[in-house]
């Protein structure tokens, strides 16, 4: 169950317009990387140590990835891959580095994911 209450939400672009309001998760706690490697390991053979090792592994393999233009596929999981923001130019010839505003990396849920996100449920909580 996934607890959310209504947060008000200014008009930036007119401060005297009334507040509008959107739904924000309550309960919402980070889970380390330690607890994580403690989960997997419960229902696999490895154990934790050997579970954090491949978790430290995963950290550094996807941004060197991802530098390379590679997208990193993880399966059930999701996909990684690299977006470009740029200046906009009237001729294809005219688009250089200097162009480039900034990079971001773009997170794809595998289609498990999306069917098990698919299924959540919601309480509103004051």
């Amino acid at each position: 169950m996934i607890d959310f209450k209504p947060v008000a939400c200014p008009d930036l672009k007119n401060p005297e317009a009334p507040n509008k309001y959107r739904a924000s998760i309550t309960n919402s706690k980070e889970i380390g990387v330690d607890k994580i490697s403690s989960m997997i390991s419960n229902s696999c053979t490895l154990n934790k140590t050997d579970v954090l090792a491949v978790l430290s592994s995963l950290s550094l393999i996807v941004p060197e990835m991802l530098s390379l233009g590679h997208t990193v596929n993880l399966g059930n999981l999701g996909s990684f891959q690299l977006t470009l923001s740029s200046d906009t130019k009237d001729k294809a010839e005219d688009i250089s580095v200097d162009a480039i505003k900034n990079a971001r990396i773009r997170f794809r849920p595998g289609a498990s994911m999306k069917r098990n996100l698919g299924e959540l449920n919601f309480r509103k909580v004051e």
